[in-house]
């Protein structure tokens, strides 16, 4: 008897309120999704060990996290020339700040509940 491998589609849809140039299907992030599966996967046979490589995969996530928000926020922080910038580049920049903290509001508000 010959086993036969399935392949399932996964539909990811992007969160809504990504702020400008947020891709919800970056190569990192498909990385990061196909590591958890993995990691999903082993659990029968190692419970412990799957729960601390998941741990490990959450802190390399929010590590990066991290650097991706302190870049993004200096980014924003204005003209690289330091001369002072222009009302529609703080308008834009207002704009963008403004998307980022709805995005990272609706992730916080997800955390509470899990």
């Amino acid at each position: 008897m010959s086993e036969t491998s399935t392949t399932q589609a996964v539909l990811v849809r992007p969160p809504a309120g990504l702020p400008d140039g947020v891709s919800a299907g970056s190569s990192a992030e498909l990385d990061y999704r196909a590591r958890i599966r993995e990691i999903q996967t082993g659990f029968v046979d190692d419970p412990l060990g799957c729960a601390q490589d998941a741990d490990r995969l959450l802190e390399d996530l929010v590590r990066a996290l991290t650097v991706d928000l302190a870049r993004r926020r200096r980014e924003l922080g204005g003209a690289a020339d330091g001369a002072p910038p222009a009302t529609e580049q703080l308008r834009l920049a207002v704009r963008r700040y403004r998307e980022l903290v709805d995005v990272l509001t609706q992730a916080r508000q997800f955390s509470k509940f899990t």
